[in-house]
């Protein structure tokens, strides 16, 4: 049912993300079907211990985020603090960030952030290279 009712959250059309809650609140099982056709849909209900889970469940897609990469980075204490700093003093929401592993001291930042943010990350990220010295 979590899974579920993130799918709603993120834009899932079916099923009403009430409904969800209604099922997951009062340990309902939920069928989800189509509207076109009669055959059986998919079964939702309480979730039952299991010796394996799934790694992937559910896939969802956003397409009001952008992701930003600021590569080339000296992976030194700090660099990281004074990016994100700077996206917050500029009212960005950043929602995931990824490091990747440090190869020669360098290092690759990406984010992503909101679209309508995206010129102001770009800002942000080139005043972070300017600062420190980052090749561009």
């Amino acid at each position: 049912m979590g899974e579920l009712l993130e799918m709603c959250a993120a834009g899932c059309p079916k099923p009403d993300v009430r409904a969800a809650e209604f099922a997951r609140t009062h340990q309902v099982r939920l069928e989800i079907r189509s509207s076109f056709t009669w055959e059986p849909g998919t079964r939702v209900g309480p979730e039952e211990e299991v010796v394996e889970q799934a790694i992937v469940s559910a896939v969802v897609h956003e397409v009001g985020e952008a992701k930003v990469t600021v590569a080339g980075v000296p992976d030194r204490v700090g660099v990281s603090a004074t990016l994100f700093s700077a996206l917050a003093e500029r009212d960005v929401n950043v929602d995931m960030i990824v490091q990747n592993t440090s190869l020669e001291g360098r290092t690759d930042i990406s984010f992503t952030i909101p679209v309508r943010d995206l010129v102001v990350g770009l800002d942000a990220s080139r005043s972070l290279r300017a600062q420190i010295g980052a090749p561009t």
